[in-house]
């Protein structure tokens, strides 16, 4: 069963016990930590981040730009370009990295696409069609903010959504508390555990036969 925007904040609130956070404050934590969540988050001693969600996959239509091998990706683009379709349905090899796509394509020049590649959100293309041309491609979204109390997580499956989102906000407002102090900031370096702890139990729940999705040459987020 999924928690409540509320639920989540509650939950936050009585572990603080802080009466100067207030609940909005406390819901810009875990609503920030639902997007760091759906964008990867760098599990815990390995070279890999976090899968992106299943329920975050989605589909939209782009259109390339004369003369240009770049265009903007949709406004919700996330992460994982995860395939690109033309017009005659046929699909469009994605590469890997920047220096892949620019060494197998270090000219440009008019022609049918035939490479591509999701960089930040912007999309690169090789060759560049000399008329506009829509491609029809697939990739994760971003998680649509929570804002009235009965709102639930987007995309963050049910049972890790109180032990993902509950540590993040909580580790980031010990952050805030503990900055400055003299000693260890024990707060923060217990929910910071329980979060990464958290983080992990997601790489195995949806990567493939328990191991996380390998996203090497991806920017993480810790």
């Amino acid at each position: 069963m999924a928690f409540t925007f509320k639920e989540l904040i509650d939950f936050v609130a009585e572990i603080i016990q802080d009466p100067s956070f207030t609940d909005e404050d406390i819901g810009k934590h875990i609503n920030h930590g639902c997007r760091r969540v759906c964008s990867g988050i760098l599990l815990p001693g390995k070279y890999a981040v976090s899968p992106p969600l299943p329920d975050l996959f989605t589909t939209d239509s782009i259109e390339t730009a004369p003369a240009a091998g770049v265009v903007n990706l949709p406004d919700d683009y996330d992460r994982d370009l995860a395939m690109v379709i033309d017009g005659d349905e046929n699909s469009i090899p994605i590469e890997k990295s920047l220096r892949g796509f620019l060494q197998k394509n270090p000219i440009v020049k008019d022609g049918d696409i035939h490479s591509c590649l999701a960089v930040g959100k912007r999309f690169m293309y090789r060759d560049i069609p000399t008329t506009a041309e829509s491609l029809f491609i697939h990739y994760y979204r971003k998680p649509v903010d929570m804002e009235g109390e009965d709102d639930i997580p987007d995309g963050i499956p049910d049972s890790l959504q109180h032990n993902l989102l509950v540590p993040f906000a909580a580790k980031e407002i010990f952050k805030l508390l503990e900055d400055g102090i003299s000693g260890p900031a024990v707060n923060t370096d217990k929910w910071t555990g329980l979060f990464h702890e958290a983080v992990y139990e997601l790489g195995v729940f949806i990567g493939e036969d328990g191991e996380a999705y390998n996203m090497e040459g991806a920017d993480c987020i810790s």
